[in-house]
């Protein structure tokens, strides 16, 4: 199901089975898998790849290049960002990607810093500022995030 407000790029692959609610932006080359669930007023940047199952609330930033795993939660208000000097017209701008391993689960109101990997199965807490990689299965909260 895609809402009709939703606006999808032509070039980005949406399976089937994928459902966009209303408001929602999928930029070009987006890859976005089965049964994901993506809530109102997000975006999903350039060639940002989204495994099965995943589900994301409403007004999440997904950035370019992004790769999110399959069975992830992501809780609303939560944005990822691809580069740690943002400016406008930056020569030779080049993204560092979040990845989000399977089976994570992020709470509301997150921000995870460019080029952090969360490994599988690990939980962040509700508003935490996740700076360095997180391991597998930890839980961490806080700003900066720690494991707890």
């Amino acid at each position: 199901m895609i809402h009709p407000t939703a606006i999808v790029q032509e070039t980005a692959y949406l399976h089937p089975s994928a459902t966009l609610w209303a408001y929602v932006v999928v930029d070009a080359g987006a890859n976005i898998g089965a049964d994901v669930v993506i809530g109102t007023h997000t975006f999903v940047g350039k060639r940002a790849k989204i495994g099965d199952g995943t589900r994301i609330m409403g007004l999440c930033y997904i950035p370019t290049e992004i790769q999110i795993g399959r069975d992830v939660f992501i809780g609303p208000l939560t944005s990822f960002t691809g580069d740690k000097y943002p400016q406008v017209n930056k020569p030779g701008h080049r993204e560092n990607p979040v990845i989000i391993e399977d089976g994570v689960n992020v709470g509301s109101n997150v921000v995870v810093l460019p080029g952090v990997r969360l490994g599988a199965g690990c939980c962040v807490g509700a508003g935490s500022v996740v700076t360095h990689d997180v391991p597998p299965k930890a839980t961490v909260v806080g700003n900066p995030a720690r494991v707890r």
